[in-house]
């Protein structure tokens, strides 16, 4: 039987080479998935332990076991199975199965490997992954990090949320210094899909519950972040959308500021 440790590429147990299971060959394999599908693997994609056992990962190139679609497949830490038709909020799974079963091998030499995956959706949607994420809390409130392409993002979350970095994260920019991020929370009662917003820390002062706020579009909210970034941080750029949202709702001093506005850049 399988002991689920250094697999030969051929291994049919659905963690073999082509799956993330263990080896340098299964690793090579893994990655070249990763860079073909993905450009780079997600965060904590094909994590083991020293004991060679797969504690989570994504495999971007599985089959349903059903139908044979490209699907993405995500176990949990827990055994947790999932396959789902996208990555990213609002998270859809695949409607054949959600049983658990693990994903249909394929092979380099299939036409199904071979054939590329459309652009996926979550990347349309300005969904990127966030790279070796890495979660933690201190008096300032929860903070997580990671790659951001090019970029290391540190962000602090808006309201209180648990973040599980040992599946996919995804992070796409809302407005300066304003994100929104989508994860995977395994239990061991089943994977829930969850989403919210988080921020640079340099809009901090503003406040958690404002900066909320204004993270779903509050005017107020807005007016009080885009009035920040103009006069504390002199970034009008930066500025103008969240008063521009302010402006909208009629009120008279995000309308005044952006007559400033227009009268420095004329």
């Amino acid at each position: 039987m399988c002991n689920a440790y250094n697999h030969s590429f051929d291994c049919p147990c659905g963690f073999g080479g082509d799956t993330g299971g263990g080896g340098p060959r299964a690793v090579a394999q893994a990655r070249w998935y990763a860079e073909e599908v993905l450009e780079r693997p997600l965060s904590a994609g094909w994590t083991k332990d020293s004991r060679g056992t797969v504690e989570s990962y994504v495999n971007p190139n599985a089959h349903c076991p059903v139908c044979g679609k490209l699907v993405y497949f995500y176990r949990s830490p827990y055994d947790g199975r999932v396959f789902f038709d996208e990555l990213g909020w609002p998270w859809p799974k695949h409607g054949c199965t959600d049983n658990g079963r693990a994903p249909r091998r394929v092979t380099r030499d299939s036409t199904e490997a071979k054939a590329p995956r459309l652009v996926p959706q979550w990347r349309l949607e300005g969904w990127r992954p966030l790279l070796s994420a890495k979660a933690s809390a201190n008096a300032e409130g929860q903070r997580v990090t990671g790659d951001f392409g090019d970029v290391f993002l540190d962000l602090r979350f808006a309201r209180a949320e648990t973040i599980d970095v040992n599946g996919p994260v995804l992070v796409r920019a809302a407005r300066p210094y304003l994100f929104e991020i989508t994860f995977l929370h395994a239990t061991a009662h089943g994977t829930l899909e969850r989403g919210t917003d988080v921020y640079d820390p340099k809009i901090a002062p503003v406040g958690e519950e404002v900066i909320a706020e204004a993270g779903q579009g509050d005017p107020g909210a807005s007016y009080a972040v885009g009035a920040y970034i103009l006069w504390q941080l002199d970034e009008p750029g930066n500025a103008r959308p969240y008063l521009e949202i302010a402006g909208e709702a009629g009120l008279t001093d995000a309308l005044i500021d952006l007559a400033v506005l227009e009268l420095f850049s004329a």
